[in-house]
C-alpha cells in the first residue's frame, strides 16, 4: 500500500515559509496603527511642525530627491518620534519602512505659503446662466419609424450650452417653447437656435422629430434636449481672496439628475435677500426662502463646479459685514473636534455668527471631511438645525477658516456634513495665485 507523505526537506521548507509569513503578519499587525496614521499627502506652512509616532518597528526616511531643491531636511528625529518641520517652501517625499529597509508606504509633504481670505456668510443666488436656458444633456428620441435619434446632438448642440434665442425670440416658459417646436415640426422646418458656449455665440438649425412622448402614451415633436431653468437656488458665499478675487461657495457641486457635475459655462452669483425660514423637521429638510436682490450687479462669474463647491472670480465685492476681515485658512491637520462657529444669514442680508460643534474630522478626500452639530440656541429656535441655503456657510475655529457647511442629515437636522477649507482653497486655484505673487 502506498502512502502520500511529504519529503522531510520539503516539510521543513513549508514550515519555514509559514513561520516567515506569520512573523511578517505579526509585524504588520503591530505596525498597523502607525501605518494608518502615516499620511499619504500632507501640507505644512513654513515653520510649522507635525509629529509622527512610528513605534518600534518602523522608520521614516526621505525618499529620493524632492521636486524642488530645499537646502534643509524636513525630518527631525528624536527616538521613535519623528517631527516634520516645514522649513523651506517645496515638495518632499518620505517613505515609511519596516526596520529601515522595506518601504511599505510613501508620503508627499508640501510646504506651502500661508493663505488668508475674507470669510463670507452672505446669502447668494446661484444662476447657471445670466440669461437663457441651460442644456443639461442631449437625449436620443424614439421616432415613429422605430429609429432613435437626437436632432439637437446631430445639429451640434452640447451639454452646457445656453439657449439665448429660439426662433428669434428669448426662450420663456417651457410650454411656450414646446408650442414653437411643434409649429416648426408640423411645417418640417428647422428651428433656428442661438446658443452661448463660453464667450462665443453659435447658431444651429434643428429640425424637430416626431417621437414618442417620454411623459405620455402619444407622440409629439421634440428636439432631444434636457433643459434647466438658470436659477439653481440660494446658497452661501464661503470666502474670497483679495489679490486674485477668487471666491468659493456652496461647498458641494451642482449636479444633474444623474448626480454628475453640471457643465456651467456662463454661471454667476448674485446677492440674495432671505425673506424667511422654513424650519427643518425630522425627515424633511428646511430651507431659506430667498429672493435675488432686485437690480443688484452680478457678484461674480462661476468658472468651476466641483465636488468641493463652485468657484470663480468676483466682479464686484460683497457687502461688508462686521466679520469682513482677513483670517488665515487652516490646513486639514489643524482642524480638531470641539466648538466652532458658522457665519450665515437667516434674515434679510445680515450675516450673523452661530455656535456649532465639530464632531468628526476626516482628512481623506474620499470622505465628507467634517461632521458637525448646531448647538446655538438662537439658530436652533429659528431653523431647527441646518437648512437648505446654508450650504457654503463658513466654519471658523480658533480664528481660522476651517471649512464650510455642505449637507444636512435628513433625519437629524441639527447635524450635517462640512467640507475642509484646505480642499476648497486649492480647488479654487487660490494657492497657485498666492505662490505666483510671492515668487514675483
Amino acid at each position: 500500500m502506498q502512502r502520500n507523505a511529504l519529503h522531510p526537506v520539503k516539510s521543513w521548507a513549508v514550515i519555514t515559509t509559514a513561520v516567515i509569513f506569520s512573523f511578517f503578519g505579526i509585524l504588520l499587525a503591530i505596525s498597523a496603527p502607525s501605518f494608518l496614521r502615516f499620511p499619504s499627502h500632507l501640507r505644512l506652512f513654513p515653520g510649522q511642525e507635525y509629529s509622527l509616532h512610528t513605534g518600534l518597528l518602523l522608520t521614516v526616511a526621505e525618499a529620493g530627491l524632492p521636486k524642488t531643491s530645499p537646502s534643509r531636511s524636513i525630518l527631525a528625529k528624536n527616538g521613535r518620534q519623528v517631527t516634520l518641520q516645514g522649513t523651506e517652501i517645496g515638495a518632499y517625499h518620505l517613505a515609511l519602512k519596516i526596520f529601515g529597509l522595506i518601504p511599505i508606504k510613501t508620503a508627499l509633504i508640501n510646504v506651502v505659503p500661508e493663505i488668508a481670505v475674507y470669510p463670507g456668510g452672505q446669502a447668494v443666488g446661484v444662476l447657471l446662466s445670466a440669461q437663457g436656458l441651460m442644456v443639461t444633456d442631449t437625449v436620443a428620441l424614439l421616432a415613429a419609424d422605430g429609429t432613435t435619434r437626437s436632432p439637437a446632438a446631430e445639429a451640434g448642440i452640447m451639454a452646457g450650452d445656453i439657449i439665448i434665442k429660439l426662433a428669434g425670440m428669448e426662450p420663456g416658459h417651457f410650454t411656450s417653447m414646446e408650442e414653437i417646436i411643434a409649429t416648426y415640426g408640423r411645417q418640417q422646418r428647422p428651428v433656428p437656435i442661438e446658443v452661448r458656449r463660453g464667450a462665443a455665440s453659435h447658431e444651429f438649425y434643428v429640425t424637430p422629430l416626431l417621437a414618442k412622448d417620454p411623459n405620455g402614451p402619444g407622440y409629439r415633436y421634440m428636439l432631444g434636449l434636457y433643459l434647466r431653468d438658470p436659477v439653481a437656488g440660494v446658497g452661501t458665499l464661503t470666502f474670497w481672496e483679495p489679490e486674485s478675487r477668487r471666491f468659493g461657495a456652496l461647498g458641494h457641486m451642482i449636479a444633474n439628475d444623474d448626480r454628475q457635475p453640471l457643465v456651467i459655462t456662463n454661471g454667476v452669483i448674485v446677492p440674495a435677500v432671505i425673506q424667511g425660514i422654513q424650519p427643518a423637521v425630522k425627515g424633511h429638510p428646511g430651507e431659506k426662502l430667498g429672493l435675488f436682490a432686485d437690480g443688484s450687479p452680478e457678484l461674480g462669474k462661476i468658472d468651476k463646479n466641483t465636488e468641493y463647491g463652485i468657484f470663480g472670480r468676483l466682479e464686484h465685492l460683497p457687502a461688508e459685514t462686521e466679520y469682513s476681515r482677513l483670517i488665515p485658512v487652516a490646513l486639514a491637520h489643524e482642524v480638531v473636534t470641539g466648538q466652532a462657529e458658522i457665519l450665515t444669514v437667516i434674515k434679510d442680508e445680515q450675516v450673523e455668527r452661530f455656535t456649532i460643534e465639530i464632531l468628526e474630522v476626516n482628512r481623506h478626500k474620499d470622505s465628507k471631511g467634517l461632521v458637525v452639530k448646531v448647538t446655538d440656541p438662537v439658530l436652533l429656535e429659528k431653523t431647527k438645525g441646518i437648512v437648505q441655503g446654508m450650504s457654503g456657510s463658513p466654519i471658523i475655529q480658533g480664528g481660522k477658516l476651517v471649512g464650510a457647511l455642505t449637507h444636512v442629515f435628513i433625519h437629524s437636522p441639527e447635524k450635517g456634513f462640512g467640507v475642509l477649507a484646505e480642499w476648497m482653497i486649492y480647488e479654487a486655484g487660490i494657492a497657485e495665485a498666492v505662490s505666483l505673487a510671492e515668487a514675483a
